[in-house]
């Protein structure tokens, strides 16, 4: 008895197609990685060793990158509620997350603020240029993903009741959608990390 005979189906991973909107994000989270490794690695070139000053950084600065690494958890924490149909863990985990996000950006402005008491400035050398252009520009992405955890927030509370709550978690692209910023955000954790440890360690020739 004839048979038909067993095609497999190989899918060249280079020509298949993919999520645009998750190609997008990771087209912008390489794109981010290579300015600050493009600032790191122009300052590093250009830092003449007379010029060099490179003060201890303001204590705001370590506490939040401890806050910002919380928020992490609290973020995949809120996922995993979200899945479970945990609605209230859900709202708590995007509240916190979303208040510890503000209170990052508070820390690093009062860091800024305490570098600029001491008479710390960016125009004084290429090391203290590095310090406000590099924490600067990361907070900006900051100020951009919270935008994004702030509409989840909002979205979670309006929809309170748990029917509602339901409804909206079993919409496949709200789910996409919270997938898509926590990676987003859980990159600007890990971006945030080696901009500190670059900025704790650089020592100068």
């Amino acid at each position: 008895m004839p048979t038909r005979p067993y095609i497999q189906n190989s899918e060249n991973t280079l020509t298949k197609r993919r999520d645009p909107l998750k190609m997008l994000l990771f087209l912008a989270m390489a794109g981010s990685t290579l300015l600050f490794v493009f600032l790191f690695v122009l300052f590093y070139a250009r830092r003449p060793a007379s010029q060099w000053y490179n003060p201890a950084l303001p204590f705001t600065f370590w506490i939040s990158s401890v806050v910002l690494m919380v928020s992490s958890i609290t973020l995949h924490e809120a996922g995993i509620a979200f899945r479970n149909e945990r609605f209230r863990a859900f709202r708590i985990g995007l509240g916190l997350t979303f208040a510890q996000g503000l209170a990052f950006l508070c820390l690093q402005a009062a860091g800024w603020l305490k570098l600029h008491s001491y008479g710390i400035l960016p125009s004084e050398s290429h090391a203290l240029r590095i310090i406000y252009i590099s924490t600067g520009l990361h907070a900006l992405h900051v100020l951009g993903a919270l935008f994004f955890i702030g509409r989840h927030f909002f979205r979670a509370v309006i929809n309170y009741n748990y029917i509602d709550a339901f409804v909206y978690s079993i919409n496949p692209p709200n789910r996409y959608k919270l997938h898509l910023t926590s990676l987003y955000w859980h990159f600007l954790d890990v971006l945030w990390l080696c901009i500190f440890l670059f900025l704790v360690y650089q020592q100068p020739v």
